[in-house]
């Protein structure tokens, strides 16, 4: 490097995110490897302290927090630095060109986590498994705080990653055998989706916009099945309120499907209705941004 050039910033790629998640990655280094460091980027200095410090890192999915020296690019490193990482390599057997995720859990405290990827994916999976199998809804709507706490973001912006991901998962196809009245809110939709629709749309009905409250501060809305054949496939579900319910059941019934089979329009009696749909309003395409 030539006298007074400044160091050469990181580069950040984006790369489609394996999980309906956005995170970022530090790709380690042969010679940082050696030395037992992880240089942090200089675009990501926001995230760290302003002067040299200590930092808490919470390396793995559980076990005490281990306290680790931060030296900020302002001082005569010329890069922020977490140092003191050596052994952790050495656990996990990290090597060049491997990326780790880094996560902020309390800035002002200064407390982070710090994960090789194929933990975090791994452990997204897994948390992911546990709410598809939730056998009550109150255990899904924990599955969701969970989730929502690993990948940092907030619950709503969680509820829809996982719905978006069933929807990418399930192929919208007829099954065999329909049950007597299998369009109705009682039909069992399971606990996951019910919970997931309560998070999206926080009981507001998705063609009149009507919820109220229930005496335990929920609030009351029911699940109709657009068609009994396609069964819970989430494009296939409608949160809605039970007057918007009986007309789906009991009135002339026009809906209206864009190509990719959301509903998005339905009409009761030739009265028109828009349908929300969050998966469609709210544009969102989780990025990998890996840095070096």
């Amino acid at each position: 490097m030539k006298p007074g050039a400044k160091p050469a910033e990181a580069l950040a790629t984006r790369a489609r995110s394996s999980v309906n998640y956005s995170y970022f990655t530090i790709r380690l280094t042969r010679s940082r490897i050696e030395k037992g460091l992880i240089a942090v980027p200089k675009q990501l200095s926001d995230m760290f302290p302003d002067e040299n410090s200590e930092i808490t890192i919470y390396s793995g999915l559980s076990g005490e927090p281990e306290i680790k020296k931060y030296s900020s690019f302002r001082s005569t490193t010329k890069e922020n630095r977490i140092g003191g990482m050596s052994r952790w390599f050495t656990e996990r057997g990290v090597k060049a060109g491997d990326e780790v995720v880094v996560q902020v859990l309390d800035k002002e405290r200064h407390i982070y986590r710090i994960i090789p990827e194929e933990g975090f994916i791994t452990r997204t999976r897994e948390l992911e498994k546990k709410l598809d199998n939730a056998e009550k809804e109150k255990t899904a709507f924990q599955r969701i705080s969970d989730i929502a706490d690993w990948t940092r973001t907030t619950r709503k912006m969680a509820s829809l990653g996982e719905f978006r991901r069933i929807v990418e998962q399930e192929s919208l196809t007829k099954r065999q055998y329909v049950r007597k009245n299998s369009n109705s809110s009682r039909e069992g939709v399971p606990h996951h989706l019910r919970a997931l629709l309560e998070e999206i749309y926080q009981g507001h009905c998705q063609v009149c916009d009507f919820t109220f409250f229930k005496r335990d501060g929920r609030p009351y809305f029911e699940i109709h099945h657009i068609n009994p054949v396609y069964g819970h496939h989430p494009k296939n579900l409608v949160l809605v309120c039970a007057n918007c319910h009986r007309q789906f059941e009991y009135s002339d019934v026009h809906p209206y499907f864009n190509p990719d089979r959301w509903l998005t329009r339905v009409s009761f009696n030739d009265r028109k209705f828009s349908v929300k749909q969050a998966c469609l309003q709210i544009k969102y395409q989780p990025v990998k941004h890996v840095f070096t």
